[in-house]
C-alpha cells in the first residue's frame, strides 16, 4: 500500500512517501529450475589403443531439439535423438567431446579419451626358427602405410595395405633379426627374433 504524508516545516512542504506493502518491499521472481537431459556416447566403447586414423562418434541424446556438438563441432540429430559423426585421430592421445544444449534444459556433456598406436605384426620369422641355407624371408604388416619399417637397419618398402616382403641374408650360424617400424612423433615399434641357419659353420 502506498500512502503519503505531508509534513509543514515553515513555508516548506516536505512529501513523505511511504511504501507499506504487505510482507515489506516486492521480491523478484525466482527462476524456473531447469530440466536435465539424458547424454549417451555408444560409441567408440573401445577404451584401448585403436590403430586407424579415423572412429565414428554415435549417441543418444533425450531430447530432440537439442544442439549435439562433437569437438565444437555441430552434429546433425535424428527425430530420435540418434546422432552419428566422423572424426580423424592423431598418434597418441585424443580427446573427443560432447556436449548437448537445448533451451529450457541444463548443458549435458561426456568425455573420452581415445589412443591411437602404430601396430606391428611380423608373420615371418617366428622366435628361434632353424633354416636351411643362407636366406631369410621377412614379412608382415604394419598398421600406417606412411610408416617407416627397418629391417636390421635396412628400409623395407610397404605397399599400399602397409604390407612388407623381403629376403634377408644370413652370414652367421646365428642371427638376430630387428624389425622397427616407426611414424613422425611417435616412439618406434620393436620386433627381436633369434634365427639359426643349419648349415652355416
Amino acid at each position: 500500500m502506498k500512502k503519503t504524508r505531508y509534513f509543514g516545516i515553515g513555508a516548506i512542504l516536505i512529501a513523505v512517501v511511504l511504501l507499506a506493502a504487505c510482507g515489506g518491499a516486492s521480491r523478484p521472481a525466482s527462476t524456473p529450475a531447469q530440466q536435465r537431459m539424458t547424454l549417451q556416447v555408444t560409441a567408440p566403447t573401445v577404451r584401448d589403443a585403436v590403430t586407424e586414423n579415423k572412429t565414428t562418434v554415435t549417441g543418444v541424446i533425450s531430447e530432440p531439439s537439442a544442439k549435439v556438438f562433437v569437438n565444437d563441432q555441430a552434429v546433425p540429430v535424428a527425430a530420435d535423438g540418434s546422432f552419428t559423426h566422423e572424426i580423424s585421430l592423431a598418434y597418441g592421445s585424443n580427446r573427443i567431446a560432447v556436449r548437448a544444449e537445448a533451451e529450457g534444459f541444463a548443458n549435458a556433456s561426456r568425455t573420452i579419451t581415445l589412443n591411437r598406436a602404430l601396430n606391428l605384426t611380423v608373420s615371418s620369422p617366428t622366435d628361434n626358427l632353424v633354416v636351411n641355407g643362407n636366406q631369410l624371408t621377412v614379412s608382415g604388416t604394419v598398421s600406417d602405410s606412411e610408416a617407416t619399417v627397418k629391417v636390421n637397419g635396412i628400409n623395407i618398402p610397404l605397399n599400399n595395405a602397409g604390407s612388407f616382403n623381403q629376403t634377408l641374408m644370413l652370414y652367421y650360424p646365428l642371427t638376430i633379426v630387428n624389425i622397427v617400424a616407426q611414424v613422425e612423433g611417435m616412439s618406434p615399434v620393436t620386433r627381436n627374433f633369434t634365427v639359426t641357419s643349419s648349415t652355416i659353420q
